[in-house]
């Protein structure tokens, strides 16, 4: 389905299944991002920036992000960013509640990500000064989010031709292509099929969605959660190895080379 950003964060909550990767995207891939939506304002139109790929298995409000949260956590800190630097208390109150953390439905955070990441994130968006991490993903997080706010603060400058509120409003209008499916193994399916804009998959991402696959081509997804779960704690393990790599200063482990 066609959608725009406005109208895909409209009435969902969003969540990271536990069997996905941590945030891992570089200053690179944000900075494309950025550009893409300086462009849209530029030439006064609109920019298709990828693919969503949901579940929404119990058919509620909390939609499991299968593909796409490495742009939608960068999205959800770039609304952060511009919309702390509106004039108006009001029109903040208002983009806050429709980007960030719901106003009316008991402070409830737009996006969860995974274990101790989520905390952290929320403490990003909320006091805004943090600059200590625990883990690598926290790391990238952490950079990213200065790095918007870096980016977006020059909107301020005197010089500035495009205003805070020009870039929310093309933010709000870029255009993205959004699939939802009733369970994680039939939108993995889907997943297979669909080229993601940023950080390339690592073979074991690969190799999850071609096993997911055939659960579900040929086990009507008998096998779906329990490779979910394997793959899950694979991430989870190879994540704490990364950060002990980096720790200890083993460069055999911290190099950018090393995968799962």
């Amino acid at each position: 389905m066609d959608n725009n950003i406005e109208k895909f964060f409209t009435g969902k909550y969003f969540k990271i299944p536990y069997y996905q990767r941590d945030y891992a995207w570089e200053i690179t891939h944000v900075d494309d991002l950025i550009e893409d939506i300086f462009e849209a304002i530029e030439t006064n139109t609109s920019h298709y920036i990828g693919t969503f790929i949901l579940s929404n298995p119990n058919n509620e409000d909390v939609y499991n992000v299968v593909d796409g949260q490495q742009r939608l956590t960068t999205l959800i800190m770039l609304f952060n960013a511009v919309i702390n630097q509106l004039d108006n208390p009001d029109e903040q109150v208002i983009n806050r509640d429709k980007y960030i953390q719901s106003v009316t439905d008991e402070g409830r955070w737009k996006l969860e990500l995974l274990n101790d990441n989520n905390h952290f994130f929320q403490d990003l968006l909320s006091v805004d000064e943090l600059k200590d991490h625990n883990t690598k993903s926290q790391q990238r997080l952490l950079k990213a989010f200065h790095h918007i706010k870096d980016r977006i603060r020059s909107l301020k400058d005197p010089g500035s031709k495009i205003q805070s509120k020009d870039f929310l409003s093309a933010m709000s209008k870029l255009d993205v292509m959004e699939f939802t499916e009733s369970d994680d193994g039939k939108a993995i399916r889907m997943f297979q099929t669909v080229n993601d804009r940023g950080k390339p998959l690592s073979n074991m991402e690969k190799a999850k969605s071609l096993l997911i696959y055939y659960s579900n081509r040929f086990l009507e997804g008998a096998l779906d959660s329990y490779i979910n779960s394997s793959f899950g704690e694979i991430f989870q393990l190879f994540s704490e190895i990364k950060d002990i790599g980096v720790e200890n200063n083993i460069n055999v482990i911290s190099n950018r080379r090393f995968d799962e």
